[in-house]
């Protein structure tokens, strides 16, 4: 990745990451999403979206706007997924909603922690990035 967009993401990104729940739930929920596709649907679809964003992304990256375009529409849809798992886990457990919610929270929490443990622990190892994939885009 080259420099400029690494400083550019590290820059926005953190400012996207709260606004987007707040942009991606009314999107997913009223119009488009889970109330009229059904959970499943929006489950699938925002996965494939963000798949294909990031599948895309090595492409793109020496554009800068194209590649800020799809980092933000991988953001997006990972935001937009998380109402629709959500109402999937209430859905299939009504009775146990609130145990179901607390879980999948701890455990999104513990994945985040651990991806980013890894990584850390692989750039302390290499004691470089020359190793990332899209290093040598």
């Amino acid at each position: 990745m080259s420099c400029w967009l690494f400083r550019i993401v590290h820059a926005k990104l953190p400012i996207f990451a709260p606004i987007s729940p707040f942009l991606s739930a009314p999107f997913v929920d009223r119009r488009y999403g889970t109330d009229k596709w059904g959970t499943i649907r929006t489950i699938s679809s925002t996965a494939a979206i963000a798949a294909i964003s990031l599948t895309l992304l090595p492409a793109f990256i020496a554009a800068l706007f194209a590649g800020l375009a799809l980092i933000l529409v991988w953001m997006f849809t990972v935001f937009m997924n998380t109402p629709a798992v959500q109402a999937y886990f209430i859905q299939s457990a009504p009775q146990s909603a609130n145990l179901v919610l607390s879980f999948n929270t701890s455990i999104s929490h513990l994945g985040l922690a651990v991806g980013a443990a890894a990584g850390g622990l692989l750039v302390n190892f290499n004691s470089t990035v020359q190793y990332h994939p899209w290093r040598h885009v």
